[in-house]
């Protein structure tokens, strides 16, 4: 029970503590008589329990700030006007987010550089959401053991950073990052495929965004390879973002012959027939530059696609 503590304490594993703490006092129970020295580490077992609570309630309330801000975001999208500045930064306004020095764990600590993120960005201070989702990541990579302990708190960290720079258009520390995506080692399917799938696909972003197209094109077989073994495990989304990816870069390319293939590999996926899907294909090629025909049938039938085409 010593060495599980020792191990809980720095990792706060606030649950697991309070289990190994409730295990002392069990045993401690059951001895014939408790001297001194089992008396005085339970006093201390029962103090660090109750710093681990404290933690555990100063981290939850950072989630909870974090998931009111998210369901703004989602309600609302990015704030435009005064009146929804105003509701992002009554949030903001919390106790808690006035220093970094209020989060009391590591989980707190980056949930509150999240929350900055995300609350700059909303409010169109991008330089100042950069600022901290770099100051998050820098914090993770500070703690390698836990990067060990959670792969994907960290890969969340590198897409947060990856999207504040490619809004500032930082491109050179953006393929830093995707070198950063590259070299994590995980085990798990699940990881590997997820891995694949942002590092290629911020590659790619990066080649369209930069004009880059002879130099994506040239990485399109290797990575149409790859995307084969794991396309069955991948959901349609994202098999479509690479799609996407391709045609785009052969389109910037001049390869157009290529470029159909491609987009017709996006249209005659089994996406089912709905107006929002063929309207929603249509806006997204004319912005791509090309003059699509979304033909839906009968006029009734706009009523399906109403919410996107507004």
């Amino acid at each position: 029970l010593a060495k599980a503590k020792k191990l809980a304490v720095p990792l706060e594993k606030h649950t697991h503590l309070m289990e190994i703490i409730k295990w002392e006092k069990r045993i401690s129970n059951r001895l014939p008589g408790q001297d001194q020295d089992m008396a005085g580490e339970l006093e201390g077992s029962y103090a660090l329990g109750q710093k681990a609570l404290s933690r555990e309630a100063n981290t939850v309330q950072y989630w909870t700030i974090a998931s009111r801000l998210l369901y703004l975001m989602k309600k609302s999208g990015d704030a435009r006007t005064p009146a929804e500045i105003e509701r992002f930064r009554s949030l903001i306004r919390h106790p808690l987010m006035s220093g970094e020095e209020k989060a009391l764990s590591f989980e707190a600590k980056l949930q509150y550089y999240h929350i900055r993120v995300l609350y700059h960005h909303a409010i169109g201070e991008y330089k100042k959401a950069y600022g901290f989702s770099g100051r998050r990541l820098q914090f993770m990579e500070a703690h390698p053991e836990r990067i060990r302990e959670n792969i994907w708190s960290y890969v969340f960290s590198l897409n947060n950073h990856l999207a504040a720079l490619q809004v500032l258009g930082k491109y050179s520390e953006w393929e830093e990052c995707i070198r950063k995506l590259r070299s994590i080692h995980a085990d798990a399917p699940d990881v590997r495929i997820g891995l694949f799938v942002r590092a290629n696909h911020y590659q790619m972003a990066l080649y369209n965004t930069t004009g880059q197209f002879e130099r994506g094109v040239n990485t399109i077989p290797a990575i149409e390879t790859e995307l084969q073994e794991y396309v069955s495990r991948m959901s349609q989304e994202a098999v479509l973002t690479f799609y996407n990816d391709f045609f785009c870069l052969y389109f910037g390319f001049g390869d157009h012959r290529k470029a159909l293939y491609w987009l017709n590999r996006i249209l005659n996926t089994d996406t089912g027939i709905r107006e929002a899907t063929i309207v929603g294909q249509g806006i997204g090629l004319a912005m791509r530059g090309l003059r699509p025909i979304a033909e839906v049938q009968y006029l009734d039938y706009l009523l399906y696609a109403i919410q996107i085409l507004s």
